[in-house]
C-alpha cells in the first residue's frame, strides 16, 4: 500500500541572509519557525497549494529529516536546519544572490 508522501513547506521570504536557520511554514499554516517542534507536514496536495510561487517552496519531508541540527544557543533548544549553501543544495536550491530582505532561494 502507498502512502502519500509529506512535505514541510520552506519560505524563502521569511528566510533572512544572517539568520543561523532556514524558516518553514509553522503547523497548520499558522506562522513560521525555525524548529522541527514546530513546523507543519503538509500532504502532496495541502503542500502545492501552498508553494505556489517562488516564496514557498514544499521539500520532502524524508529529505529535510536528514539535514536537523541541535540548537541549545541563547536558551532555545530544539532542531532546525542550518541556512548554509551547501545544505540549500542538497534540498535542490540554490542561493541566486542574498539581499537585505532575504536569502533569494531558487529551486534548481
Amino acid at each position: 500500500m502507498k502512502t502519500e508522501s509529506e512535505y514541510y513547506i520552506l519560505s524563502a521570504k521569511h528566510t533572512q541572509k544572517r539568520e543561523p536557520y532556514l524558516t518553514w511554514w509553522g503547523a497548520d499554516c499558522r506562522g513560521y519557525t525555525w524548529f522541527k517542534s514546530r513546523m507543519g507536514v503538509y500532504s502532496e496536495g495541502e503542500a502545492k497549494e501552498i508553494a505556489t510561487n517562488q516564496d514557498n517552496y514544499m521539500v520532502p519531508k524524508i529529505l529535510v529529516d536528514n539535514y536537523f541540527i541541535k540548537d541549545i544557543s541563547e536558551g532555545r533548544e530544539g532542531f532546525a536546519i542550518p541556512n548554509l549553501p551547501i545544505v540549500l543544495k542538497a534540498l535542490g536550491f540554490k542561493t541566486v544572490r542574498a539581499n537585505r530582505s532575504g536569502v533569494f532561494i531558487q529551486a534548481i
